[in-house]
Formats: C-alpha cells, structure tokens, sequence
C-alpha cells in the first residue's frame, strides 16, 4: 500500500494518482515548471473509507436506480464522511510532506476517471485555496474526498455510464502560488477546433476569480508560433488574491491588458510543449504568474485534455486540400457507426468510386475516411475544380443544405477556394466515359421502365443469391475479411451503379415536366407531384405495418395484449412464441418480409426489427391513437387520385396552347415515367440493406463460433473491430479482446457526443452550422423547406423512434430520420429535423405522406420542448413557435 507519492517521484499509475495528479507528475518529470506538491494516492482514500466502514456504506446505494434521488444521496454521502477525522497513520505522512513545502497551499481532487482523454470532470469536485495550517489541511483532504460524491460529479458519472460503485479519489496537495494573474489556456481553440491556433484567458490575481465566473477575463488568441490573431481586454471589477493569512476579495478597475505580449507568447511555448507530451492532443492548461511587473515567473498548476474537440487523426492534421463533409449528415443519422459497420460502409462507397472513376483507389486513400465513429468524404478537390464544383454544390443542395451554406461561407473567407481549377484531359475522359455509361441505361429506362426494371431487379436478386452462398464458405476471421471486401465491391458496383441511373431518370423526368407545366401554371410544386408515388418499398412497409395493426385490433385477445403489456414484455412473449395466435401469426409475417430493417440500418453493427422488435411494439401502441377511419391505404389511394387529377388538368391546360398536342404528349409520358420511376428513390437502399443483413449474420454466426472457444464475450463483438484488425487477429487471437474492450469505450464515448459537425477543416475546425442561420428572433427557427405544408400543433421531441410518446396529430422533432421511423408518419402532422435535404429519407416520407417538413434546423431538439405550440411552414421552411 503507498499512501503517498511526492512530486520528485517518477510517473505513477493513473489508478493510484487519478488524472490530475498523473497529469502532473507527467509535466514535471518532463521539466515543465510545476509548483511543488504530494499525492495523497487512491490508497489513501481507500484506507480512510475502510477505516470508517464507508465502502460497505457506498457498496448499498444502487446508484443506477431510476428511483434516486442524486441530491439527497449527496449530502447524504458527504455528512457521513465529514463526521470523521483522517487516520492518525495518513495525518503523520501528511505533516512530514506539508513541512517540506512549508507554504500556503491548494487542496484539489485527483479521481480515477478525472482528466482523461475522454472525460473531462473539471468542476465536478471540490478545491481549497490557500491552505495555511496543518489542521485546516486535514479538515480540506476529509472535503476534498466527500466531494467525490458532490451532486454534480454523481449525475456526470451516470449520463457518462461511469460506474459510481468503483469510483476512487486521489488527492493533491500543492504549493499555492499567490499569483498576481492567472488563467487557462486552450492549445486549440475549443469554440472552432482549430488545432492551430491558443487561446489564453487571463485575470489578475488567483484564477478563482475566472473559474467562479464573477469576472470576465482577457481573451487572446494566438496563432502557435505567437502571431496575434485577435485581442479582447476587458475591464475587471473584482480580484481575488491572498497571503499567508488567507485569501482576499477586493474591489479594482483594471481596464489594461493582464500580461503582457511576450508572457502570453511564453505560454504558447510552455503550452506547445505540454501538446507534444500527450501526443499533440490538445490540453486545457491552467497557468498562474508572479513578478509580473518585474521579471514575469510562469508555473503550470494543471493540464487536461480538451474532451469536447471533435476528434481529428494527427495524420490529417493540416494536410492541404481538406474539406471533409459528413456523409452521416448526408444519411441523415448521427450516431457512430460502429468500427466494422463503418469499415464496411465506407468500402461500399469507395468501391463506387472506383467503378465511377475506372482505377483502384490506394488503401492509403484519403477521400474517404472515418472520424469519430463516423464517416466523412473529402470534397475539396471537387470545390476546387470546375465542373465538380457545380456538381457538389447541387447534390448538397438537395440532400443537405445547411452543408451547402457552410461550403459558401467557406470559400467567401478563404479566396483561393474562389480559383477554380480546370479539368485534366484524363478526369474528362473518364468523367465522359462514366456519363455515357449512365446516359445509355437512362435511355434504355425512358425507352421501356418496366421491362428494364425488371431486367435490374432479376440481376440484384441474382446479386444477392451469390452473396448469400459467399457467406456460407466463410469459417473463420481471414475468410470474413475477404468475404467482407468482396460484398463490398459486388454490392456497389452491381446493385448501387445499376440502380442510380433510375432515380435519376425519375427526377430528370419531373425536372422537364415541371419546366413545361410551368407555362400554364406557374404555381407547380415539383414537390407535390411526389405525393403518393408507387413503387416505393418503404411506403408499401408502412401500409403493410398499419394492416398488421388492424389485424391485431379486430382479435379481442391481441388487442387486450396490445393495449395492457409493456413493449418488454410484449418482446418477451414474442420471442416465447407465446402471444396470442392472431397477434404472433400477423407479427412474423411482417417481420419475414421486412425483419431485416431497423434504427440507423447501413450499420451492419446495429441489431434488427427480427433481433429486436421492441420498435414495432412502440409503433403499434402509438398506432391504437388513431382513428381507424384514417386507413393510410385509404390516404394514399386519396392523395393519388388529388395528383392524377391536379397532371390532368396541367396537361388539359397545356392542350389548349398552340402546338398544345406535342407538349401535352410529351408532358403524359414523362408524367408516367417519373410517377413509375421515383417512388423507386428508396429501392436501392432497400436492397443494399437486405445484402448489409446478410453480412451481419455472417459477422454474428463467426462471432457465435468464438464466442464458444472463449475468445469472445458476446457475439457481437466483432463489431467493434475494424477490417485491418480483424486481418490482424485472425493469426493471433490472444489479445483480441483488449482491442475490442478499448474500441468499445471510445465508440460509448462518441454516441454521447452532442455537437455533431458537419464540415471538418484540415486544420481541426469544425463547422456545425452557418453563421447565417444565426437568429436574434427566438420565436423564430430557420430551416430548409423540405415538403409543402403548412400545420400548426403541438411538438413532440424525440431522439430514437423508439422514445415512444407520439400522438396523433402531433409534430415530430427529431436529430433525423431513416427507415427505422416510417411508421410513425402515419401519427406526426408535421416534421421538423436538425439535419437533412430534399431528398433525406424524412423529407421524401413526409412529402409521400402529404406532411409538411422543414429540416437543417440548428438545435431544433434543443429549442423546441414537448408540448410547444408551433407553425411548422414546409413550403419556406419556416418555424413559429406560438406559445
């Protein structure tokens, strides 16, 4: 047992000195200057918690009960510590270490879990300034080890699924430097994420006067080789400083700059180092000086890493040419993907590039790459070159334009952006090559739909045989990774590259259309005409969804189940076989056909309706609120009629023109195409997710086999490893495990991050959205009008579509939408999303099922509260909120 660690010692381990204290001892055995302290180390703690019997106090307090009450449970925790005094054992280590230093000092906390490179518990415990004698000293190490157990740091570790019941402290006890100012210092700036730039808060005297908030400190941003980029010097009112008989508020009026130029460019050095000795992660460094007016003496009391940067690999990091944009955005999901759903995905799009551009890409690509768990593409080449930068500019207008007004404002401050490129004789040639491929199968489509649909469906079903047999050889890691890149490449150039050219022939065809009805009725909404198309595979799941819930409500005992089970138990019984006959029967044929869907589905890491149907439970108890006069069917059988007639009188109109005849035949067989053809937009989705299904089992079926040699603890584990590292365990599977154990904490870590760029700059910044969404209007939001429409009613608030709580008639406000939420816009009057375009999943279903949608609303589930009166407008993409 050590209780205590000097600072003069080496390194410790992070479970005996918690994160602040290791931090320390790192800094100052790399000659950083550190004021002089000791460690009262985890031992410590556990020795005055087992004296006291307060481990088997803690042990039962369930901390993860729903029933909790965090506040009471801390004061309740803290008095039962504070009631008692230090061992005498620890009090003599402590008197032998505070005579050494024999200096006012500072008591801090140094938790197990505090100041790590993913966790951030600043403030979360408890400090003591200006310590003065040895029983005040033991007085603050008792405080300082009940405020592990503050109401804050508890309700942290809960949202952060720390576990409270393993939770230790450490101590600091350090030399109080009696500053003259002070501050803290971001080695990247934590507002943009850019990694090249330092920000420097200052204040006179002690930094308490910062942390508590009752001053407003200087702020200066410095490039890292101490450029001036910006100064802001604010005037302080109040300064907190003391001596050897404690610490002093006094009133000042300090409107000049803090420290100087050259102290501030002193700290960029310091801070620079300290970068390098954590991997060039950026840190959040706390700083005080003394002699500041005389010769300026600099010493570091504290770095941690800044946890709320979106991650950016050091191998990027001011690489030139680098826009990336987030393809999750453009999926409209957020979440993280998981190691190996993002390997799989990312190689799906890769394969397309290289059908698209006739070369293989290089392993050591680039273009597309994985941060943070999710998936981003680079388009700055694209930004950069004429004609590609067009193309870019008018995909992202249509599938996300909130992206499209950060790339504007991009180039507005960066004028090398505004020269653009000319396209090599190569990228033409292959660009042309690829462009006739395409405009021969849209050809062959406006010539005969059908017959050629159906000449691609034969070959994807082919596809997806020879898939499904692949699967079958697959014995063991090595086979699985090969198996993975070749379903990889089959799926993207033999299903996704036959499939675009129908979408696009779909909206090629409304484009015209609308051009030429536009002379007789200006008024036309291509957006209306997308109402209540055919063939759309995801609109035939919903109809299908809403028959299964007839057919439960019309049997007295399925609809009594329905109605009075919990959705896990209704799970339980499903998957016992032991629902009513009516209520199993309906639910396994729907399941049979459309079981391989579900939440956030292009990962092959996140589980099935078939694997988990507690979704559809949700749904179908939503569903009991509707009036079962509104048969969807019924709708959009309604709906379609409406457009026929509306292409109708459009086209009689134009008959009437003069050469009326030849527009009007025209208009009739491009109307016929597009209303064939675009209800297909969610078809090669659809089947690209049946072929994902597939490989998910495969992955599953090799987990199983592992996990019965005991290599594994769950199935699906594998998941949490990417392609290279499952080709690297598959010749050695001793420590397989830690890798996954590791890649599964940082994966936790993401799905908890709540700032979801959009764009990411090569120097780090992250982009969420554009400045000139910004509005000074709070009952006002500003979005993209994704559906016509307009509604006004009350908004519900969700974050997975199985939150539950929607009711008819309400308006759904979510981050975004895929397959997984269909159900539910048969209940939501209107839709609101953070993310997403014309053509987002959300914005399609809401057209096809006549809803108003406004979407790449900035915060909107922040903003926007349960219960909230509100006008969505889904024709200008305006929100008013009423209440």
């Amino acid at each position: 047992m050590q209780l205590l660690v000097r600072s003069s010692d080496k390194v410790s381990p992070l479970s005996l000195v918690g994160g602040k204290g290791y931090n320390l001892l790192k800094l100052i055995n790399a000659d950083i200057p550190v004021p002089d302290f000791f460690i009262l180390t985890t031992d410590s703690y556990d020795l005055f918690t087992k004296t006291y019997q307060l481990d088997k106090f803690l042990d039962e307090i369930n901390f993860n009960s729903s029933q909790i009450d965090i506040s009471q449970t801390s004061k309740r925790i803290r008095s039962e510590f504070e009631k008692y005094e230090l061992p005498e054992e620890l009090k003599n280590l402590i008197q032998e270490a505070y005579e050494e230093i024999n200096s006012p000092l500072s008591v801090r906390s140094s938790a197990t879990v505090e100041d790590l490179p993913n966790l951030s518990f600043a403030g979360q415990h408890d400090t003591f300034l200006n310590v003065t004698n040895i029983e005040e000293l033991f007085v603050s190490i008792v405080k300082c080890f009940s405020s592990l157990w503050t109401e804050r740091a508890i309700s942290y570790r809960v949202k952060n699924k720390v576990n409270n019941n393993n939770i230790k402290l450490a101590t600091v006890v350090q030399k109080m430097i009696l500053s003259e100012a002070s501050g803290v210092m971001f080695t990247a700036n934590p507002i943009t994420g850019n990694r090249n730039q330092t920000i420097i808060e200052a204040v006179l005297g002690f930094g308490e006067a910062l942390v508590s908030g009752i001053v407003e400190p200087d702020t200066y941003t410095f490039t890292h080789s101490g450029e001036i980029v910006e100064k802001k010097i604010r005037t302080q009112k109040l300064k907190i400083s003391g001596d050897e008989t404690g610490t002093k508020t006094e009133k000042i009026n300090a409107s000049e700059q803090k420290v100087s130029d050259k102290t501030a460019i002193r700290l960029i050095e310091f801070g620079n180092n300290i970068s390098k000795l954590y991997d060039n992660d950026p840190q959040d460094v706390e700083w005080v000086v003394i002699n500041l007016n005389s010769n300026p003496k600099i010493y570091i009391v504290q770095s941690r890493a800044i946890t709320s940067l979106y991650p950016l690999p050091n191998h990027l990091l001011n690489k030139q040419g680098l826009m990336y944009i987030s393809i999750n955005a453009v999926q409209g999901v957020l979440d993280p993907f998981t190691n190996l759903g993002a390997d799989v995905f990312s190689g799906f799009i890769l394969h397309i590039g290289e059908a698209i551009m006739h070369r293989k890409i290089s392993e050591k690509q680039t273009v597309i790459v994985s941060i943070g768990y999710r998936i981003w593409a680079n388009v700055f080449p694209a930004i950069k070159t004429k004609p590609f930068d067009s193309l870019i500019k008018k995909f992202a207008t249509v599938a996300e334009p909130e992206t499209l007004k950060i790339i504007n404002e991009i180039e507005i401050e960066d004028p090398d952006l505004k020269q653009k490129n000319k396209v090599s004789i190569n990228s033409f040639l292959i660009t042309f090559r690829t462009f006739l491929n395409i405009l021969h199968k849209i050809i062959r489509l406006q010539r005969n739909p059908r017959k050629e649909m159906i000449r691609i469906m034969k070959k994807i079903d082919l596809l997806e045989v020879d898939i499904r047999e692949s699967s079958q050889q697959v014995t063991d890691l090595s086979s699985l990774h090969e198996f993975l890149t070749n379903a990889e490449k089959k799926t993207a150039q033999g299903l996704f590259l036959s499939l675009i050219p129908v979408v696009a022939t779909g909206f090629m065809d409304v484009t015209i259309y609308s051009k030429l009805v536009k002379r007789v009725n200006p008024e036309i909404e291509p957006s209306k005409l997308l109402v209540a198309l055919p063939n759309n595979p995801t609109t035939q799941m919903n109809l299908r969804l809403w028959y299964v819930h007839l057919e439960i409500v019309s049997d007295r005992d399925s609809q009594n189940y329905l109605e009075n089970k919990s959705v896990s138990k209704l799970k339980e019984l499903y998957e016992t076989k032991a629902l009513p006959p009516v209520f199993q029967s309906v639910l396994e044929n729907f399941l049979d056909g459309y079981g391989f869907r579900g939440n956030f589905e292009i990962d092959i890491g996140q589980e099935r309706w078939s694997e988990n149907p507690e979704i559809i439970f949700h749904i179908l108890k939503t569903y009991l609120t509707i009036d079962r006069d509104m048969d969807p069917q019924d709708k959009f059988n309604s709906d379609r009629l409406k457009v026929q007639n509306n292409i109708k009188n459009d086209i009689q109109m134009l008959q009437k023109r003069k050469g009326g005849s030849v527009l009007a035949s025209l208009s009739l067989a491009l109307v016929k195409r597009f209303r064939f053809l675009a209800g297909l937009r969610e078809y090669p989705k659809f089947r690209i997710v049946g072929i994902l299904t597939i490989v998910r089992q495969t992955v599953l079926r090799i987990g199983e086999d592992l996990v019965k040699q005991k290599l594994l603890e769950t199935k699906n584990d594998l998941f949490f490893l990417s392609k290279k590292e499952l080709k690297h365990f598959a010749g050695d599977l001793e420590n397989i495990m830690e890798r996954i154990k590791k890649n599964k904490i940082d994966y936790e870590i993401e799905k908890h991050r709540t700032v979801i760029p959009r764009i990411l700059m090569g120097n780090g910044e992250a982009l969420q959205f554009a400045k000139q969404n910004v509005t000074s209007d709070s009952k006002t939001l500003i979005g993209s009008p994704a559906a016509a429409g307009k509604y006004t009613g009350e908004v519900k608030v969700m974050l997975k579509p199985n939150d539950g709580g929607l009711k008819n008639g309400q308006i759904l406000v979510c981050p975004a939408t895929d397959p997984a939420w269909t159900p539910l816009f048969q209940v939501a009057k209107g839709l609101i999303m953070e993310v997403g375009g014309m053509m987002t999943h959300g914005s399609v279903v809401a057209r096809e099922t006549g809803i108003p949608a406004v979407v790449g609303v900035p915060n909107a589930t922040i903003k926007l509260k349960d219960g909230m009166k509100v006008e969505v407008n889904g024709s200008n993409g305006i929100i008013r909120i009423l209440d």
